[in-house]
């Protein structure tokens, strides 16, 4: 079967005929998309978008709402499949109510409530706001205030399942990059108080540190057994999201006054990865050089995002 194409195994996947074996050539087609270095063809395209989308709701099963999302991670990787599924949404109302109430749904989850260890079918819907993050289309879908989309994604920062916390970064920092958005970010979604909690480490803040800083910050430093983000690749993520916030001078005098600067220097102490060291000292040069006060110290005003 490995020798199939995928236009051959979306046509065993909707034959009826092939009912019993669909949740086998549903992780076949997959891993053949994933597998290819080419883009799609438009017909590849619209079928295999279809086949992830058309069913993506609360009322299927568990086992092929995941092997749906994995459909759709694998085929959303390039930035050409990412823009022919965006063009796939922009055609069909239906399929776009469907996606983006999937989305809601996957958003709607309270990590706060969480159990160790659950199966989550939900989880890859963070690889693919990730993956659409790498265009400008996409992010300007994620950061639709009236959807308030990111303001929610920001929050799955703090799931214990990892697949939820590394797309959510993936895709905060991919929008990052845009600096625009950047004080609307920090003032109104919020986003320093999350992705700076993960990175506090069981080094207390003496009395001075706290005066500016989010108080649950320094309460978790206070727990001997409190750990960082277990994850590399999603610290480096989160580090690499602050970097992104320290490129203007308005921003950076605003991440001081949140000291940001004592939680990422506390971290040092206590990280050994050479990428880590290597980001936080980055992030101290930024935030504690000396300021060209030639340099303006602009304030923050709501940016023009499409509602």
């Amino acid at each position: 079967m490995d020798d199939l194409s995928i236009s051959e195994i979306v046509r065993g996947v909707v034959d009826e005929s092939y009912k019993n074996e669909r949740v086998q050539l549903l992780q076949l087609l997959a891993n053949k998309v994933g597998e290819s270095t080419e883009p799609m063809t438009p017909d590849e395209s619209k079928s295999v978008f279809t086949i992830a989308v058309a069913k993506l709701d609360t009322k299927t099963d568990p086992t092929l709402i995941s092997l749906f999302l994995s459909l759709l991670t694998n085929s959303t990787i390039s930035d050409e499949n990412v823009k022919s599924f965006l063009a796939f949404l922009a055609a069909s109302e239906k399929f776009q109510n469907i996606f983006h109430e999937a989305l809601n749904t996957f958003l709607d989850h309270n990590p706060q409530i969480e159990q160790d260890e659950a199966e989550d079918a939900w989880e890859n819907m963070a690889s693919v706001m990730c993956n659409l993050a790498q265009v400008e289309e996409g992010r300007t879908m994620l950061l639709r205030q009236s959807k308030e989309y990111m303001i929610r994604l920001i929050s799955q920062v703090r799931s214990k399942n990892v697949v939820r916390r590394r797309g959510a970064v993936g895709s905060i920092r991919s929008c990052l990059f845009d600096q625009d958005i950047h004080w609307w970010m920090i003032v109104d979604a919020k986003v320093v108080d999350t992705i700076a909690l993960p990175l506090v480490v069981a080094v207390p803040f003496t009395e001075m540190e706290k005066v500016g800083m989010n108080p649950l910050w320094w309460l978790v430093a206070s727990d001997p057994e409190r750990l960082p983000e277990p994850d590399l690749e999603i610290m480096r993520m989160l580090l690499e999201c602050i970097v992104l916030l320290c490129q203007r001078r308005g921003l950076r005098e605003e991440l001081r006054k949140r000291k940001v600067y004592n939680v990422v220097k506390n971290l040092d102490t206590k990280c050994e990865d050479e990428r880590v060291s290597e980001l936080i000292y980055e992030i101290v040069n930024l935030l504690m050089g000396d300021e060209d006060p030639s340099n303006p110290m602009e304030t923050y005003t709501p940016p023009a995002l499409k509602g």
